[in-house]
């Protein structure tokens, strides 16, 4: 159950607790009895819901009352002990150890094992580790203590009374951590050596447990967490990599104790690797990252590194700086690095230009920020050049970058230069482009720009030039930087708006919502049937004719979505109407249905079953026409991370996707990362930040990716246990994801 963090009616509450508790506590010779006074709230922390109704079953057993949050805490583990001790001695009818029935509580709260896997866990307590009995019957008694309902983990609860005694246990029994928490060791012959783990490795689920719980209770012991996971890190210095990503998904202790590490020295960790890791994102460990790199930069000077790799420090020093917020050094760090890449592009310009243009672009950012507007202009002008430059030999790989720094041009130039010579300039830029795909998107990107700045006239001469070339065809080009293009054209015409003067249809036709439902229904279906469910949803747009004409329209936007079945089949429908042309899709679905069964036959007399089965329509002639024309479908790869997180989402395994999330650092940068953190933000109730993340999953992604997401978080929906689980963040968080497309 979810409680609120403080409660409006604090006296109301703690006594409607106690006089709840009461008639369930043998004091009858107390009837009168009247309740203590509820303690003072700390200076700036007033007491919680949790505490109240602590305090209320406290004042319920009779005492006084503690006085701090703290004392609360250890007053309700002195019960629990007490309950403990009784369990244990009641289902094993010997006498219990109260301090090893405390690290034993600890151990669990630690790891949070399902209660079939306590016994395994408890053998990280010393005096359990060779002692079956006396363990199985402790985890026998922990599991009937500690019992959270079913399929819950078994832990302490409430979450901050456990994490107090969490912490307080750890912090006492020296090594019962790492015994919990072991590091990873590999054989060698006969003798056990540690691995190597200054390289990163996969994430351990059992470390990955134990840095979830020492987040939690970093919310009450910040100091004391921060120096478990510093024990940790000592232990197996390897553990970095997973310290880093608990870090950036989690929060709590564990940037504190990076950040003690690198600043000691002690473990040595491979700070290029970390500082690698650590994301150039604004507010997300940027203490952190600048330290690395400062690092990075100190041990240069005593081991000086290649001039190229010291060019690239010094770029990453000043984003670091930056983002701290250290404008002037940011400035200084960056001037050196491009009076670095100047020097290596003057010597090798085919391996080091891109590296100068790059610096000069960030330049120009960090003089603006500083307030040098002239000196930006001079460093963009230059950075302009050298794109130029690279965009006639390379525009698949270098025209962005060029259109970035004409944008960023235009910006700082619009004060001091009319529009007419701007438009010059990006026609000049434009002029020198290699190939007619790589001239309309660059038109097309003009007319943003110009749009933006509101020059109308200069923005319709631009979209309309753009559209010749880029309804052209483009054999030579990869169909994705077609598709670029033509999705620029498409965004800068719906910019400019009523303005856009006579365009192609491909160009300024709305793509409805409704429409776009159907197609992703089609090229997500695994069979006809599910092709025609998705069709059946609204017969009228097949036989109105306006899904055919937005097929075309896609066809063309999106040359790498093969839709010539669809279009196929709509032109029948329109020749010969649905019905007709459903029932003739139906059959020819059937036809490949067999045809595929018997191709996949690895034995012939399985072969000949399936002939003598189906004979009559496996020597038909359109079965015969169908096997001529029959070719290789090319299957499309799955990123296993993505597949094995959807699964979790359609099975509601929580658990599994936060393992996932944390140990797969290349999904956590993915559409399909930003939804499973969305996912977990809703577990946690934290609606605002989980509605944040799934709406940058929804920018990221495309509407075919959003249908698919929609049926995983149907499914999880259904999955997820009602009663027990707050429902309502993860309907926010599907309805953004559901949400129709703006045409």
């Amino acid at each position: 159950m979810l409680l609120p963090p403080t409660h409006p009616r604090a006296g109301s509450l703690y006594r409607i607790t106690a006089d709840a508790v009461r008639p369930r506590v043998d004091r009858a010779a107390d009837v009168g009895h009247t309740l203590p006074p509820l303690p003072t709230q700390p200076p700036g922390r007033p007491w919680t819901t949790l505490d109240l109704v602590l305090f209320g079953w406290l004042a319920a057993q009779g005492g006084e009352l503690p006085h701090t949050r703290g004392a609360l805490y250890d007053e309700v583990l002195h019960h629990e002990s007490s309950y403990w001790t009784r369990q244990y001695e009641r289902l094993n009818r010997d006498e219990a150890d109260p301090p090893l029935l405390a690290q034993a509580a600890a151990a669990l709260t630690l790891m949070a094992p399902f209660p079939h896997a306590s016994n395994d866990v408890l053998r990280a307590v010393p005096l359990l580790a060779d002692a079956d009995q006396w363990r199985h019957g402790v985890a026998r008694a922990m599991n009937a203590c500690l019992d959270n309902g079913a399929g819950q983990r078994v832990a302490i609860r409430p979450d901050p009374v456990g994490d107090r005694h969490l912490v307080i246990t750890l912090t006492a029994t020296p090594g019962l951590l790492e015994r919990l928490v072991p590091a990873p060791r590999s054989h060698h012959g006969d003798a056990e050596q540690p691995v190597d783990t200054s390289a990163p490795t996969g994430h351990d689920p059992a470390l990955v447990q134990a840095l979830v719980s020492l987040t939690r209770a970093a919310q009450d012991s910040p100091d004391q967490t921060v120096t478990l996971v510093l024990d940790l890190l000592h232990a197996d210095p390897g553990r970095w990599v997973t310290v880093l990503a608990a870090a950036q998904q989690l929060g709590g202790p564990h940037e504190a104790a990076l950040i003690q590490v690198v600043t000691s020295g002690q473990p040595a960790l491979p700070l290029a690797a970390l500082d690698a890791a650590i994301p150039l994102i604004a507010r997300q460990l940027t203490g952190l990252g600048l330290l690395v790199t400062q690092r990075r930069i100190d041990q240069a000077l005593d081991a000086p590194p290649p001039p190229a790799d010291h060019a690239a420090l010094l770029g990453q020093l000043s984003h670091r700086r930056s983002l701290a917020g250290d404008r002037a050094g940011a400035l200084t760090a960056i001037d050196e690095a491009v009076t670095a890449y100047r020097r290596l592009a003057e010597a090798n310009p085919a391996t080091f230009l891109p590296n100068l243009a790059r610096s000069l672009n960030n330049q120009s950012n960090r003089r603006a920020d500083t307030g040098d507007r002239a000196g930006a202009l001079t460093a963009i002008d230059e950075a302009v050049t050298a794109y130029r430059r690279l965009a006639e030999a390379n525009p698949a790989a270098f025209l962005p970058d060029l259109a970035m720094s004409l944008r960023v041009w235009t910006g700082l130039s619009t004060p001091s230069r009319a529009s007419e010579e701007i438009d010059a300039a990006w026609r000049s830029a434009i002029g020198s482009a290699a190939g007619r795909l790589a001239v309309g998107e660059l038109l097309a990107l003009w007319c943003e720009v110009a749009t933006e700045h509101g020059w109308s006239s200069l923005a319709c001469a631009a979209i309309a030039d753009a559209a010749e070339p880029l309804s052209e065809d483009h054999p030579g080009s990869p169909a994705h930087f077609v598709s670029r293009a033509r999705q620029t054209a498409r965004s800068a015409a719906a910019r400019l708006g009523s303005d856009a003067p006579g365009l192609p249809e491909w160009v300024v036709a709305p793509i409805a919502d409704e429409h776009l439902k159907v197609i992703n229904g089609w090229l997500s279906a695994a069979s006809w049937g599910e092709r025609e469910a998705a069709l059946a949803r609204d017969p009228a747009l097949v036989e109105n004719g306006s899904l055919a004409r937005t097929v075309s329209v896609v066809t063309v936007v999106y040359p790498e979505v093969d839709l010539r079945e669809l279009a196929d089949f709509l032109r029948r429908a329109d020749e010969h109407g649905l019905d007709e042309a459903a029932a003739g899709a139906r059959g020819e679905a059937q036809r490949l249905d067999v045809i595929g069964t018997w191709i996949a036959t690895g034995a012939w007399a399985d072969s000949l079953a399936v002939l003598t089965d189906n004979l009559d329509l496996l020597t038909d002639d359109e079965t015969l026409e169908l096997l001529d024309a029959s070719d290789d479908p090319t299957a499309r790869q799955h990123d296993d991370a993505a597949e094995t997180a959807f699964a979790a989402m359609d099975h509601a395994d929580l658990d599994l996707l936060t393992l996932i999330m944390i140990g797969c650092a290349q999904l956590q940068d993915e559409p399909a990362g930003h939804l499973g953190l969305a996912i977990l933000l809703a577990r946690q109730g934290d609606i605002d930040a989980a509605t944040a993340q799934a709406a940058r999953a929804r920018s990221a992604s495309s509407d075919n990716q959003r249908r698919a997401w929609t049926i995983h978080l149907t499914r999880l929906r259904a999955a997820l246990p009602a009663g027990t689980i707050d429902l309502a963040p993860f309907d926010d968080v599907a309805a953004i994801i559901e949400a129709p497309s703006e045409s």
